[in-house]
């Protein structure tokens, strides 16, 4: 099933709700008798389809237009990012909040059996939920059958966000493609423009290249010239601005573009600087609404336009009308470069100067490799073709630049060719949107190489550190090989932090998420901070008397406090102020209102824009320069707050400082008191136990320190294990089994042994895991490689001595 869900959500990278309606028909029928698909639109849930497999389909129809009615349990897994599962939905009733009452009657209506509800999370966001429901004949859902759903949202997950990556990629390449066409086409009107002498022949030029600019069905200009109001409309005799607030926009004197309504209107503004008329444009073809890049468009047409009245008003002030029209094309982001019939550069704009490293004062050159590139597409445009591509390209000083190059003919007022038109735009941006996209990618290749390093690597840290402590009881003190060994034992204890720095890089550290406090927490982290942003930054923490605990890893709880405070000492270049509080809230939730611990970081530093404070959290979104930072840090610390059921905000101004704030619910201080060293002999024991590794060497250091304590000792691999375990004549008391294991892992091992036998204690061993941390059972008791020998003997001992108590639960 999870090869048919994969194949269905490959293709997503266009239609997320379609490979969302696809999946729901691989779960129905094998794996539900009725399924649906809800979204999450501003805080709005909206069921985007149903499947049922039933023979019954009018009850199930029926269903279909009552189960909506279950949207309390639906918008609970989605603010929370947990599945629901219910075995027996109508034996639940009795523990079921009162707003899911709607649904456990419907569901005893039709004979329900169970039903999950499982999210589907985007970049820590619940986008989407998936509803399973089996009715009478099937069997009520299982832990397991809940982890192949989840299995199944995490690739709808990873298939909407490639989706996502690909459509910004794409709309990032067609909104350039837009640009540089847009700003071709503008040079193009300007030259329409240019050659109308009479200002009505003006207007007309306006209204056709205002229309043709942005494919409308119709534009429309009104104008003031010498006191008298002159208008013009295309298609020609239309008068096309009975609808078009004409004098709202005039009086104005500012761009209108309506939300929800497909026009727009930008002034003329004459030279003067008084508003003299306006261009409006109406019904684009492709029916999309209009955008920021279009009034931007429109705002340097009406320019031009207004330019171009004014040049045939007065043409005795030709040369007063070309400075302006020059000032306009400056405002271009594009370069815009007038080229002899012979290919020399006769005259070009502000943006050619910067593309293509033309010095102020000096030759206006193109690097000749760069003119080698550009001969073949201005030919084209002398000869009367116009031409258009793109190009690596150097600028003057031998620093390469790709250009988006378009060229045109320029002619005179006889039709003579007088040589060509380039414009080029900068396609640095969109290839840094592909190389973000390719990195991520080379990321997780590197995550899952570091993994796999960090768990080879500490197989073989376990047996040295293992065979180390062997060694050191005969080499005591004073014995020559004694501080050999030490060396040796202080070097894989180092090589034991390399290994947890690669597991936390690879994203497949296991996490082991207790009750911190965060007070605590922050105040033994005092003196590191104070270390890290230096003496010019003056830092006050602020935190309550009593424990504030949260549940939550301490290394990402301190990784959170790090990367916050790193992020301020960065806003203050130059000193400031940097303040940490911690206390406590009352949050009030749409499903519950509970109390939460605040870590507060603030800082009197440079600040954000509203532009920057919309993007801080993105993966790759940085202000400071590619060499100094890779963009990750506040993404990480939101990807780790929102994991553990946590929110963090942002406030910042420009030149008034940054405050992040951090809020996750609070629980009570059940961190155990540090245990009291175990004495070797009550480490030893008798009972039996199954060894189940992998790795040979792991396996005969464990084997020989279990024996050394007297237990008896089995070993076997995979699912060889099984057949041990069930033989009567070796009643099992404990299993102690690697996780990652090449033909059975180590959860599914255990698994079936403990439905067999549920009185079985386990011990899991492993220096990391490829699973999610969700499929990790309740209660289930884990010690991680590398180990020494007394960690093995004492984490036995006690799973032994608490065998009975908390079983673990898949």
């Amino acid at each position: 099933m999870l090869a048919q869900g994969g194949a269905v959500l490959a293709p997503a990278m266009d239609d997320d709700n379609g490979a969302l309606l696809a999946l729901i028909d691989v779960l129905v029928p094998e794996f539900a008798d009725w399924a649906a698909i809800d979204l999450v639109d501003r805080d709005v849930i909206r069921r985007i389809g149903t499947r049922h497999a039933s023979a019954d389909a009018p009850a199930w129809e029926q269903l279909a237009e009552r189960f909506p009615k279950w949207i309390a349990p639906v918008r609970r897994a989605m603010a929370t990012g947990t599945s629901l599962l219910s075995f027996d939905v109508v034996g639940d009733a009795d523990s079921s909040p009162d707003e899911d009452r709607d649904h456990i009657a419907i569901a005893a209506e039709l004979a329900l059996v169970s039903c999950m509800v499982v999210p589907v999370r985007v970049r820590g966001l619940s986008l989407a939920a998936i509803t399973m429901a089996t009715g009478a004949g099937r069997r009520g859902y299982r832990p397991s059958d809940l982890r192949t759903a989840e299995q199944l949202a995490a690739r709808a997950a990873a298939a909407i966000e490639r989706g996502m990556l690909y459509r910004d990629a794409r709309a990032s390449a067609e909104r350039a493609d837009r640009n540089a066409a847009g700003m071709a086409r503008l040079v193009e009107a300007a030259l329409a423009f240019a050659a109308a002498r009479a200002p009505a022949d003006v207007l007309d030029a306006v209204a056709e290249q205002a229309r043709r600019i942005f494919g409308a069905a119709r534009a429309a200009v009104a104008m003031q010239i010498n006191d008298v109001e002159m208008r013009s409309a295309a298609p020609a005799g239309e008068e096309g601005l009975a609808d078009l607030p004409l004098e709202e926009v005039i009086a104005t004197n500012r761009p209108t573009r309506p939300r929800g309504e497909n026009w727009m209107g930008v002034p003329l503004v004459g030279p003067e600087g008084t508003n003299r008329g306006a261009i409006f444009i109406a019904d684009q073809r492709d029916q999309r609404w209009f955008g920021p890049d279009d009034e931007a468009l429109a705002v340097l047409l009406g320019q031009l336009a207004s330019l171009a009245v004014e040049s045939a008003r007065r043409y005795d002030a030709v040369h007063r009308s070309e400075q302006r029209v020059t000032a306009v094309l400056d405002t271009s982001p594009m370069a815009i470069v007038e080229l002899s019939p012979e290919g020399n550069v006769t005259g070009a704009n502000a943006a050619a100067g910067v593309i293509f490293g033309w010095p102020p004062a000096s030759d206006r050159e193109f690097h000749p490799e760069t003119e080698a590139r550009l001969e073949p597409l201005w030919r084209r445009a002398v000869n009367g073709t116009p031409a258009a591509g793109s190009i690596e390209a150097q600028r003057a000083d031998g620093t390469p630049i790709p250009l988006w190059v378009t060229t045109v003919g320029l002619r005179d007022a006889t039709g003579k060719t007088i040589g060509a038109l380039l414009s080029a735009a900068d396609l640095t941006e969109r290839r840094a949107l592909e190389q973000q996209l390719q990195q991520s990618q080379r990321m997780e290749a590197m995550g899952r190489l570091a993994g796999g390093l960090a768990h080879d690597f500490g197989n073989l840290l376990t047996v040295i550190l293992g065979y180390c402590e062997f060694l050191l009881r005969i080499a005591t003190p004073g014995h020559p090989l004694h501080d050999d060994v030490v060396a040796i034992q202080q070097a894989g204890e180092r090589a034991t932090t390399l290994t947890e720095q690669l597991l936390t890089i690879s994203s497949r550290r296991v996490v082991e998420p207790v009750a911190v406090d965060v007070r605590a927490v922050v105040l033994e982290l005092e003196g590191i901070l104070r270390r890290l942003i230096g003496e010019d930054i003056e830092m006050s923490t602020e935190t309550p008397a009593a424990p504030a605990c949260i549940r939550a890893d301490r290394g990402q709880l301190e990784q959170i406090v790090l990367n916050l405070v790193i992020n301020a000492r960065h806003a203050m270049p130059n000193g400031g102020v940097l303040k940490l509080r911690v206390d406590e809230v009352d949050v009030v939730d749409v499903d519950a209102s509970y109390t939460a611990v605040r870590l507060t970081v603030s800082d009197n530093g440079v600040g954000m824009d509203q532009e920057t404070l919309d993007h801080c959290f993105e993966p790759f979104f940085s202000t400071r320069e590619r060499s100094k930072g890779t963009g990750l840090g506040l993404a990480t610390v939101y990807g780790i707050v929102h994991q553990a059921g946590g929110q963090i905000s942002v406030e910042s101004q420009l030149g008034r400082g940054t405050t992040f704030r951090v809020v996750m619910p609070k629980v009570a201080n059940t961190a155990p008191a540090a245990a009291e060293p175990m004495e070797r002999a009550a480490l030893a024991g008798s009972e039996t136990i199954l060894l189940v590794e992998d790795e040979p060497e792991v396996r005969e250091l464990a084997r020989d320190v279990l024996e050394r304590r007297g237990y008896h000792v089995l070993t076997a691999e995979g699912v060889a294990a099984l057949d041990v375990i069930r033989d009567p004549s070796v009643p099992i008391d404990l299993l102690v089994t690697d996780v990652v294991m090449p033909d059975l892992s180590g959860f599914a091992l255990a698994e079936q042994a403990v439905a067999e036998f549920p009185q079985l204690a386990v011990l899991f061993i492993s220096g990391y895991t490829d699973t999610d941390e969700r499929e990790w059972p309740d209660a289930g008791h884990f010690l991680a490689k590398p180990f020494r020998p007394d960690q093995l003997t004492a984490k036995v001992r006690f799973v032994l001595d608490s065998a009975g108590a908390a079983p673990p639960a898949f």
